[in-house]
């Protein structure tokens, strides 16, 4: 679900810092993101279509290869973005996901501040 969320990596991860070696909890922060994009994809099939319904039987589907993070950047032609709730004259035949597991840049790696709580001990 989109948001961010705290994924729990491990619950008591050795981890040694120089010469000293300590028990921690191990999590992930993670924001999970949806976007919606359209455009040309290149679909060859092996199979029989029915001419009389218009249905398709096939046991193989292949696709052009994928690049979503040029996608995303605007690189690659044709494809644009949706924009939540707009509404489009055609169905979606095909739904992909995918995950960036490590920013694209070095500025997108920065940690971002950590919270503050108030009150002190």
């Amino acid at each position: 679900m989109p948001g961010k969320h705290s994924v729990l990596l491990g619950e008591h991860v050795l981890v040694n810092v120089g010469a000293t070696r300590f028990h921690t909890k191990l999590e992930a922060m993670v924001e999970v993101k949806r976007s919606h994009y359209l455009g040309p994809l290149p679909i060859k099939i092996v199979g029989l279509r029915n001419e009389q319904d218009g249905s398709l039987t096939t046991r193989e589907l292949t696709t052009d290869f994928i690049e979503p993070a040029r996608i995303e950047r605007g690189e690659m032609q044709g494809w644009i973005e949706l924009k939540k709730d707009e509404k489009v004259a055609i169905h979606a035949m095909l739904a992909m996901t995918y995950v960036h597991h490590l920013p694209e840049s070095v500025e997108d790696m920065k940690p971002e501040p950590p919270p503050t709580t108030a009150g002190s001990l």
